[in-house]
């Protein structure tokens, strides 16, 4: 519903009826959603704060790479960077298979810090960087921060809004 809703954004509800609701949307329309695409108890959205490399880019620079990611809800999530000759090499690597897949792979043109970043914000922005990604859990005493590997946090500005 991207033409029509942004997320972490509160929507007036009109009616609600089984599993949908019935909102205003951005283009004015009301319309029927599900309501699973709205939070119904006001909370706002989790929001991208900063991510970091789980491993530095240049050590590996041609093969896949994990991300870690932290939400503004203390949440972490992870998700493996891709770019074009990294999957180029994976698939000839692979003797036997003539594919894969995975659900928490995002496609890079590069793994320079701002590709990444202005990915990473664009499908946050979208509402589609839960699905592109993993929950991170840590126990309680444990933490990103404190996971000995001192790699930079990158931290995520505005996304670039589409006309």
């Amino acid at each position: 519903y991207r033409s029509a809703l942004t997320k972490g954004k509160q929507y007036e509800l009109l009616a609600e009826r089984d599993d949908n609701v019935s909102v205003r949307g951005d283009n004015e329309l009301i319309r029927w959603y599900p309501s699973l695409c709205f939070d119904l108890e006001g909370n706002p959205a989790p929001r991208l704060s900063r991510w970091k490399f789980d491993d530095p880019p240049d050590k590996l620079p041609e093969m896949l790479i994990d991300v870690q990611m932290q939400f503004d809800d203390g949440a972490y999530r992870w998700s493996i960077i891709a770019t074009p000759t990294s999957l180029k090499n994976l698939l000839e690597e692979r003797d036997m298979e003539p594919g894969f897949w995975a659900s928490h792979m995002i496609v890079v043109r590069s793994l320079n810090p701002a590709d990444i970043s202005l990915t990473l914000s664009d499908l946050d922005r979208q509402g589609d960087l839960l699905d592109a990604s993993r929950l991170l859990e840590y126990e309680e005493e444990q933490s990103p921060d404190r996971d000995g590997r001192t790699y930079t946090w990158y931290s995520v500005g505005p996304a670039k809004t589409t006309p």
